[in-house]
This record gives structure tokens, C-alpha cells and sequence, in this order.
């Protein structure tokens, strides 16, 4: 099987995470029904890059295990972040 080394990949999975991160941005927001569209196109392309680029071996020298935990805790705040804006600022843009 093909490889891809480790800087593109990273560089991919990086630029699809923020992606689907700006995505679900896009669909918390109560303000225009065309960012809530978009944010379903863009949670499906971030989707589908992320996994399409995990076919991709790692190169066997490395496995980066704690680089994932490390994203996805990023992830996770950023996710808690929003949505915790989103229900505090929601009741008063009403």
C-alpha cells in the first residue's frame, strides 16, 4: 500500500478537522440558514478527507498516538467553547 508522508498527512487531517470545526461554527449560529446549509457541506467534505486520509498508513517509524490525544482534546475544548457560547448568547439574540 501507498504511503503519504507524515507532513502532508498531518497537514490534511489539520485542514479537514478545521474544517468540520468551522462547520458545526457554522450550523450552532442562528442567523442565516445559508451558513447552517453550508455547514452540512463542509462537515461532509471535512468528514470525508479525514477519512479518506486515515487509508493512508502512518510511516512505520511513527505512530502518533499522543499527537491524536493531543487534537482531540483540542477538538473537544473548542467544541465545549462554541456551544457554551452558543446556549449563553442564544437566549439574549432572541
Amino acid at each position: 500500500m501507498k504511503t503519504m508522508s507524515n507532513r502532508t498527512r498531518m497537514l490534511i487531517e489539520h485542514t479537514s478537522v478545521t474544517l468540520c470545526i468551522i462547520s458545526i461554527a457554522f450550523m450552532s449560529q442562528p442567523f442565516s440558514v445559508f451558513l447552517y446549509t453550508w455547514g452540512f457541506v463542509l462537515l461532509l467534505i471535512g468528514g470525508l478527507t479525514y477519512i479518506y486520509t486515515s487509508f493512508f498508513p502512518p510511516p512505520p517509524d511513527e505512530i502518533p498516538t499522543k499527537n491524536a490525544l493531543k487534537l482531540m482534546a483540542k477538538m473537544a475544548g473548542i467544541l465545549i467553547i462554541v456551544f457554551g457560547l452558543g446556549i449563553i448568547l442564544a437566549p439574549r439574540l432572541l
